[in-house]
């Protein structure tokens, strides 16, 4: 497998599970869990047997903002 074949399959996996579906872990085919910010963890894809997980980029000022730590304009 080619290294940007997997990169690929991990960002169509956080797409997917981002977006609602059902995902099963690529490991151990448990469904995987969109860990959010709210959740006052750093935002991930895990797996709640800890097989996989891939965290996920986010801007600073969009968790400020998500904690009411910035004022909006």
């Amino acid at each position: 497998m080619n290294p940007s074949d997997n990169n690929d399959l991990e960002q169509d996996i956080d797409v997917r599970v981002i977006r609602g579906d059902k995902v099963p872990c690529p490991i151990c085919g448990q469904i995987l869990i969109y860990q959010q910010a709210e959740d006052g963890k750093h935002p991930a894809i895990i797996c709640p047997n800890e097989d996989y997980s891939v965290l996920l980029e986010v801007k600073q000022n969009d968790i400020l903002e998500k904690l009411g730590l910035r004022k909006k304009r």
